[in-house]
């Protein structure tokens, strides 16, 4: 399901912190159904993926290994509701850890 979108999706938070980069294993947390009409089901999904970030080449290139909470909103119809719509699926990825922002704290009120 959501592997497919980050095999074939260029994830733009990605791009922002290394050259290139590989995804590797994609942990689920959780799968969300957010809207439900006549012929379309609406989903999020959240979870971690491993990533491989790529810095220079050849010889003096270097790979760091990561693992970043992701969101996925995605949707498929009511007739296969398994087979997501890959032209309906938008991957955001967490890096604010890569840059040192603190995490935020959910409100406990």
């Amino acid at each position: 399901m959501t592997i497919g979108a980050f095999i074939n999706e260029t994830i733009d938070s990605l791009d922002l912190i290394a050259g290139h980069y590989e995804t590797g294993g994609v942990l689920y947390d959780e799968m969300r159904v957010l809207s439900i009409d006549g012929d379309c089901i609406g989903y999020e999904i959240t979870g971690s993926v491993d990533v491989t970030l790529h810095y220079g080449s050849g010889s003096d290139g270097a790979m760091i290994g990561e693992n970043f909470l992701f969101v996925c909103t995605t949707a498929a119809t009511t007739a296969e509701p398994l087979q997501l719509l890959s032209d309906q699926t938008e991957m955001k990825v967490d890096t604010s850890s890569w840059h040192g922002e603190p995490e935020e704290e959910e409100d406990a009120s």
